[in-house]
C-alpha cells in the first residue's frame, strides 16, 4: 500500500512537471505573439509619406494656356502614379507672381514656376525659403535651391529652318515672336542657322529684310495676325511663330491668305484641325515629362538644384520633337533631310547656335 502511494506522488510530480513546462511555453509563445502583434500595429500606423507640389500658372491673360497645360499634366501624373498632392495657382497679373509663389512655398515639397516671366519673382522667394525647393521653366536661376529646366529651343527650330529653306517656293520666310527678348532670340537663331544650310537666298532675305517682327505680348491675336497678313502679301510664303497664345493668329492669317505657318510647344495642327492644312509642322516641347521627372526626383531623393544641376531637355532626350502631323504636308524626301541633320545634332557633330552673333559665323558642310 504504500508503495502504491509512493508511485502515485511520483505520477503526480511528473505530470505537475509537464504541466507547468507546457503552461511555460505557451505562456512564452502568447508573449510572443503578443510582441508580433505590437510590433505589426506600429507598422500599420506608419503612413506612407505623402509628397506635395504646387504648379503657379502665368496665363491670367488667357483663358487657356496649352504650354501650361503640359505642366499641369505632368503633375496629374505624379498625382496619379505615387499619390502625391498637388496645388495649382492662377495669377491675376504679373503683380501676383510672387505672392502666390510665398503661397505655395508655405506647404509643397516643390514647387514650379511655369514660365521664363517668373524668374525675379520666383529668385525673391526662394531667398527667403532657402529650406524648399523650386523649380523654373525656360530659364536659369542661379540660386541653389531652384532646379532650372532648360530647353534646347534652338534644336527644335533648327529642324523647323530645314522644313521651312526645303518648302518655301518664294525664298521669303518670316519670324513673328512674342517679344524681343533672350528666349524668343534662341527660337529665331536656330530657325535662321537652319535656313543658312538650306536655302541660302531665304536666310539672306531673313536676314536683311522686315521678315522679323514681334506682337509685343504672348496673347494679342489680333496684332499677330495682321504682322502675319502683311508679311505674306509682301510676298512670304512660311512663317515661323514664337509668340504663345497669340501665334493662334498667324494660323488664322495662313489660312486667310492660302499660305503656311509653323508652330511651337504643341501641336497645333493636332489641337486645331481647322487650319491643319496650313500648318506646315510643330516644333513640340514635352514639358509634361520635365515637371514628372523633376518630381519623381524629389520622391526618389534625388532632387538637385542650383545652375550646376540645370535639366536641359533637347532633341537627344526627346524633350523636342517634330510633330507627327508635319507628315501630313511635308514631303518624305525632306523629312528625310531632317530626320540626318536631327541625328547628327543627337550625335554631337555640331552645336545650333543660340544667338544670332552665332548665326553669323555658322557653317556646317
Amino acid at each position: 500500500m504504500t508503495k502504491k502511494i509512493g508511485g502515485l506522488k511520483m505520477k503526480l510530480k511528473k505530470t505537475f512537471k509537464a504541466l507547468a513546462l507546457l503552461l511555460g511555453i505557451t505562456s512564452i509563445i502568447a508573449g510572443c505573439g503578443s510582441n508580433n502583434s505590437s510590433a505589426l500595429k506600429k507598422v500599420d500606423v506608419i503612413e506612407k509619406q505623402v509628397y506635395n507640389f504646387a504648379l503657379v500658372k502665368d496665363d491670367f491673360s488667357n483663358e487657356e494656356n496649352y504650354f501650361t497645360d503640359l505642366a499641369v499634366d505632368g503633375l496629374e501624373r505624379i498625382k496619379k502614379e505615387y499619390g502625391a498632392r498637388i496645388e495649382v495657382f492662377d495669377t491675376n497679373s504679373s503683380e501676383d507672381y510672387e505672392k502666390r509663389l510665398r503661397e505655395a512655398a508655405q506647404n509643397n515639397d516643390l514647387t514650379f514656376a511655369s514660365a521664363f516671366k517668373f524668374l525675379e519673382s520666383l529668385n525673391n522667394v526662394a531667398k527667403d525659403y532657402p529650406d524648399k525647393n523650386f523649380a523654373i521653366v525656360d530659364t536659369v536661376s542661379d540660386l541653389p535651391n531652384v532646379k532650372s529646366i532648360d530647353f534646347k529651343d534652338e534644336q527644335g527650330a533648327f529642324l523647323m529652318g530645314i522644313i521651312a529653306g526645303n518648302t518655301t517656293k518664294t525664298n521669303k520666310v518670316g519670324f513673328i515672336g512674342a517679344i524681343k527678348e533672350e528666349l524668343i532670340e534662341t527660337f529665331l537663331s536656330g530657325f535662321m542657322a537652319g535656313l543658312k544650310v538650306s536655302n541660302e537666298e531665304a536666310y539672306k532675305n531673313i536676314k536683311e529684310g522686315n521678315l522679323v517682327q514681334y506682337v509685343g505680348n504672348f496673347n494679342d491675336q489680333k496684332k499677330a495676325s495682321d504682322i502675319a497678313k502683311k508679311m505674306y502679301d509682301e510676298g512670304a510664303d512660311i512663317i515661323f511663330e514664337s509668340a504663345g497664345e497669340a501665334g493662334e493668329g498667324v494660323f488664322k492669317a495662313a489660312k486667310e491668305k492660302g499660305k503656311y505657318a509653323i508652330g511651337v510647344d504643341i501641336d497645333w495642327a493636332a489641337r486645331f484641325p481647322e487650319y491643319a492644312d496650313v500648318i506646315l509642322s510643330s516644333m513640340i516641347k514635352n514639358l509634361d515629362e520635365a515637371v514628372y521627372t523633376t518630381a519623381k526626383e524629389v520622391i526618389n531623393s534625388d532632387f538637385k538644384a542650383g545652375p550646376k544641376n540645370k535639366m536641359e531637355i533637347g532633341l537627344k532626350d526627346n524633350g523636342i520633337e517634330v510633330a507627327k502631323t508635319t507628315s501630313n504636308l511635308v514631303s518624305k524626301e525632306i523629312l528625310d533631310k531632317v530626320e540626318q541633320y536631327k541625328e547628327a545634332i543627337i550625335k554631337g557633330e555640331f552645336n545650333v547656335p543660340e544667338t544670332l552673333d552665332e548665326v553669323e559665323n555658322f557653317n556646317i558642310k
